[in-house]
């Protein structure tokens, strides 16, 4: 298989896409010691636009996949609360490193898409910066939000919950499970309260429920309407990999319906997840889902004509328009731009990790190409007349 190079930075954003565009801050990192998934101690400095500020606290290596990469992710945990590039005031955050994606949109279109589909939708709230690791210059972060009960308000809420790509959705479980957390409960603490079993019944409702009583419960186990949401963002940005894992579970209090947050979307807008080509020559299953199949073959609560519907309002609104994507991509360049080379220096686009060889401003012309071709495939799929 031919590959593909280009260089790396980073970039996942806020919910709300309307940020003013200001120079990068820069995080020096120094530790004696990083690991992976074993906090270490960490000392930071800070510095945007000249005002420098002094953190402390823990620091880790995360990535599965892309671990394999050289520039690593990090997982931070502050001693105090601090509010990185006007991000919310939090101890944790996530430095992104989305070596996969040259053009580090990927993510931040995404999530910037899905919050401004409808209110309440949740996807991280980032933000650009440069980062040295121990005066190693490692290249454009961003300051990810890190999703947990903090960020989606629901700490210390009775019967509130919260998994990392639970497996329910599968039919068939992957090989490796950690069979003391299945459906990586992330809160609460699984020694506070393990709410595996009911995940358990949910995942045998899915396939064996009668569809009587399928077609009764699924709007009340679940919010159909952020399943909505969440199956079109899917559809628009080709992601097969968001429909069995990369994505948050979450409960907001005791009996309240299960709801979809937005993680992990390199998979998309023309590249696969590992950065291989993908201008539709590999369309998303919209079946493969087993609680969307069932929702579609039954036509529960209507789903069939209110995903259709939903589609409508969201070209006419421009949301889902050429024009607004095309805009949303230009303004991410536009931010990245002056800070790219620096990043191919460091991280050349030619890299063997790459499939091809395109550089950033090609690599975003591809994302603009994607959108050309797929908008009229959903059109039709949806039965919408420009």
């Amino acid at each position: 298989m031919s590959r593909f190079f280009l260089p790396i930075v980073l970039l996942i954003t806020a919910c709300t896409p309307r940020e003013e565009v200001v120079p990068l801050p820069h995080i020096y990192i120094h530790a004696d010691t990083i690991l992976w998934k074993r906090p270490q101690p960490v000392s930071i400095d800070y510095f945007v636009q000249a005002q420098a500020t002094s953190l402390s606290g823990k620091i880790h290596y995360r990535g599965g996949a892309s671990s394999k990469y050289h520039k690593h992710s990090y997982a931070l945990k502050l001693n105090d609360a601090f509010a990185f590039a006007n991000l919310p005031r939090a101890k944790s955050f996530v430095l992104n490193a989305s070596y996969v994606d040259k053009t580090l949109m990927r993510h931040r279109l995404s999530f910037q898409l899905f919050c401004d589909m409808q209110a309440g939708n949740m996807a991280p709230i980032s933000r650009y910066a440069e980062l040295s690791e121990n005066g190693d210059y490692r290249g454009i972060y961003v300051i990810m939000q890190r999703i947990n009960a903090g960020m989606l308000d629901i700490k210390g809420v009775p019967g509130a919950a919260l998994w990392k790509e639970p497996l329910i959705f599968y039919e068939v479980e992957p090989k490796e499970v950690n069979a003391g957390n299945k459906h990586s409960q992330k809160y609460p603490k699984l020694e506070e309260a393990d709410y595996s079993y009911q995940l358990d019944s949910i995942q045998t409702w899915i396939t064996q429920s009668s569809d009587s009583v399928f077609v009764a419960d699924v709007c009340t186990l679940f919010d159909c309407d952020n399943l909505i949401e969440w199956q079109l963002i899917l559809l628009l940005s080709n992601n097969s990999d968001g429909q069995l894992k990369n994505f948050y579970l979450y409960r907001s209090e005791e009996g309240a319906p299960l709801r979809v947050a937005l993680w992990d979307y390199d998979h998309s807008f023309g590249r696969d997840g590992d950065g291989e080509l993908n201008m539709l020559t590999g369309i998303i299953d919209e079946r493969r889902n087993p609680l969307m199949r069932r929702l579609y073959d039954l036509n529960s609560t209507r789903f069939n004509e209110r995903l259709m519907l939903r589609y409508h309002s969201l070209r006419k609104q421009g949301v889902f328009s050429e024009n607004g994507l095309f805009r949303r991509v230009e303004l991410l360049r536009t931010e990245l731009k002056p800070h790219i080379m620096r990043n191919v220096e460091r991280w050349p686009h030619n890299a063997h990790w790459y499939f091809d060889d395109m550089d950033f401003d090609a690599e975003v012309e591809l994302i603009k190409h994607y959108i050309e071709l797929r908008l009229p495939m959903l059109d039709e799929r949806f039965d919408y007349r420009p």
